[in-house]
């Protein structure tokens, strides 16, 4: 499945949260400020933070840490089809995907209004994203079929990409309770951005 030819993001970061409204809020509070500094390597001008609100999930095996990249699907439903659309996609595709090999798990996730970062709306109202712990396992997307239902979906807006991982996941208690390491980590990460940090830009945030 081709790239659109003005697709400019090159990063993805996940955030896996469950206060989506108080994420918000600290963020505002805190961003741009010495608690989030924010490196001018970054082009905002492409930036999206969208929280998007879980529908279906599934593990393949919990007991087991998800150690490869992730499988982005980005979609709109065709119109007046959302409940339909999400009816098909958790029950027959989602579970479908999820066989294939290498996939740890599978979200079906849709946007919603409340809690948002950002005072604009998304491209896409559904995400689909799968954990994949096998580099072969991104091959099994490009030849697939079933996702492609001019029914339900609306394949003008079809998006499928790959990310692979750059960093270890990072946790609640990780930053709550970090190893000294982790400590020295992020003072040299502060030190190597220097005086080169946003000042300005908190107006581009909502306001809940």
């Amino acid at each position: 499945m081709a790239v659109p030819a003005d697709y400019d993001w090159q990063y993805f970061a996940l955030y896996d949260v469950f206060d989506p409204q108080r994420f918000s809020r600290e963020h505002w509070e805190n961003a741009l400020t010495s608690r989030m500094m924010v490196t001018r390597a970054i082009d905002d001008s492409v930036l999206e933070d969208y929280h998007y609100y879980p529908l279906a999930f599934r593990n393949n095996d919990p007991e087991a840490h998800h150690t490869g990249g992730v499988v982005l699907e980005q979609f709109n439903a065709v119109h007046g089809k959302d409940a339909d659309l999400r009816a098909w996609y958790a029950d027959s595709y989602l579970p479908s995907a999820l066989r294939r090999p290498g996939v740890h798990s599978a979200a079906l996730l849709a946007f919603r209004n409340f809690g948002q970062m950002l005072p604009t709306m998304p491209r896409y109202n559904y995400v689909g994203i799968y954990k994949v712990n096998s580099a072969d396992s991104w091959h099994d997307w490009k030849d697939a079929t079933e996702v492609v239902d001019p029914a339900l979906l609306d394949q003008d807006s079809l998006l499928v990409t790959h990310w692979d991982k750059l960093t270890e996941k990072l946790t609640e208690d990780d930053v709550h309770h970090p190893t000294s390491q982790a400590l020295a980590a992020e003072e040299q990460a502060r030190a190597h951005m220097g005086d080169d940090v946003m000042t300005s830009g908190a107006e581009k945030l909502g306001s809940g």
